[in-house]
């Protein structure tokens, strides 16, 4: 399943469909699939370019943007449904009182780890099937 950022693949399917009710000739019609298709390829192919280039980087942040982001969310979620409840845990019964801690917002945090859980069992998904390195 492709990722479509600004919904270009629905767009180009519409107009494709569209093109079918269109009076044109079998040969116009067709030609006019292939250029979107052509078009959508280009699209790809600039794509995976990017991909590779940003791949072959040496730059340390680049390589390490992804994991701290997972880092931090996972520092995020220890803390929030874990050390904090802890925390006050203790504090209730070695003190008899509850100490206010930080409510962290979560809800921002869970779509950025779905994502990054999704395209790590894509790509693990692509390396069992032995089409991604």
């Amino acid at each position: 399943m492709k990722f479509d950022l600004f919904g270009l693949n629905k767009v180009a399917k519409t107009i494709v469909d569209g093109i079918d009710d269109v009076h044109f000739s079998g040969e116009e019609r067709e030609t006019l699939k292939v250029k979107i298709a052509e078009v959508l390829a280009q699209r790809d192919l600039a794509q995976a370019y990017i991909n590779s280039c940003d791949a072959q980087s040496k730059s340390k942040v680049q390589s390490w943007w992804r994991p701290s982001i997972a880092w931090i969310c996972v520092a995020i979620i220890g803390l929030n449904y874990l050390i904090f409840p802890l925390w006050e845990f203790v504090e209730m019964n070695l003190n008899h009182r509850v100490l206010l801690y930080p409510k962290l917002d979560v809800d921002f945090i869970f779509p950025i780890i779905m994502g990054m859980l999704g395209l790590a069992g894509a790509r693990s998904y692509g390396k069992q099937r032995g089409t991604t390195k």
